[in-house]
């Protein structure tokens, strides 16, 4: 299994960025491939590029920041002095590559083909990308506008 993590506590600021703007983050992105119920040698000598594949990403930071303003959109408060809630978000594929001859190409060369299954967002956790950030609107401070669960199908080609 490979996987690769990331974890902070502080990231650096730009020079144009405000102290509040420090994102908390962590994430993980795993590759795995997924046991095969058969046993036998014809299932053991597999290539792992052959096999079915799993492959989950966790994300989770602090939400980013938002600055609320006046009736004259003047700033109310400390710029980006507001968060957003904290975003989660859970993704998964499983896939599987598959290697085709192809007889009437460069001298009958292989290809592959990967097919699979995707997940973006599978807990369909609430993400939000607005707010109402207006102290005159009747809404103020209400968030709203969230990526919802997307799933989708994998078909790709290449050599």
């Amino acid at each position: 299994m490979q996987c690769v993590e990331s974890a902070g506590d502080e990231v650096a600021l730009p020079p144009a960025r405000h102290a509040a703007d420090v994102e908390h983050a962590a994430g993980v992105r795993c590759v795995h491939p997924c046991r095969n119920q058969q046993v036998g040698r014809r299932h053991q000598d597999r290539r792992s590029e052959d096999r079915l594949m799993a492959s989950p990403v966790i994300d989770v930071h602090t939400g980013f920041p938002y600055s609320n303003v006046d009736v004259l959109q003047n700033y109310a408060g400390l710029p980006n002095g507001q968060r957003f809630p904290t975003f989660f978000s859970l993704d998964a594929q499983v896939y599987r590559d598959f290697h085709v001859h192809l007889p009437f190409t460069e001298h009958g060369s292989r290809h592959k083909v990967r097919v699979g299954l995707y997940s973006i967002n599978l807990t369909n956790h609430g993400n939000f990308h607005d707010v109402y950030n207006n102290e005159a609107s009747p809404f103020f401070g209400k968030f709203t506008g969230f990526q919802r669960r997307v799933d989708g199908f994998i078909l790709s080609f290449g050599d």
